[in-house]
């Protein structure tokens, strides 16, 4: 009985190890502003390119005595994370992208006539990943 739970265990453990390559993500570009725009408007990407857990910074707007930002890890991010394109366009939002660090980029989008205000950080590394949402909306 022992061999057979044997067998089976190391018969699981290569199994395990066997994932064939095709499997892993692709990366869809070094150059970030091609690399956002996959990003936005494709769901896969995002869930391949979107670290786990994610960090979530949010505005407790009934914060005593005033609002504070509350940051919290994401284990299983619901998506999309990001509208796309069409989404942003027909919400009227502004969108803005700057660099911050070395190998670290910062994506505003922000409402016209409202205070709706999301920062999305990416960070390379073998590719773009998503890492932290801010969202500063009161």
């Amino acid at each position: 009985m022992r061999k057979i739970r044997f067998a089976m265990t190391a018969i699981l453990i290569a199994l395990a190890g066997a994932v064939p390559a095709a499997s892993a993500a692709v990366c869809p570009s070094q150059n970030f502003p091609a690399f956002l725009d996959t990003f936005m408007n494709d769901v896969a990407t995002q869930r391949a390119f979107t670290a786990r857990p994610l960090r979530s910074i949010v505005i407790d707007a009934m914060a005593e005595p005033e609002p504070k930002p509350v940051t919290r890890m994401i284990a299983v991010p619901v998506f999309p994370v990001m509208p796309n394109a069409r989404k942003q366009a027909d919400a009227g939002l502004r969108r803005s992208v700057s660099n911050q660090a070395e190998g670290e980029v910062e994506v505003t989008l922000a409402g016209r006539d409202s205070d709706y205000q999301m920062r999305y950080t990416f960070r390379k590394a073998d590719c773009w990943q998503l890492y932290r949402i801010e969202d500063d909306s009161l």
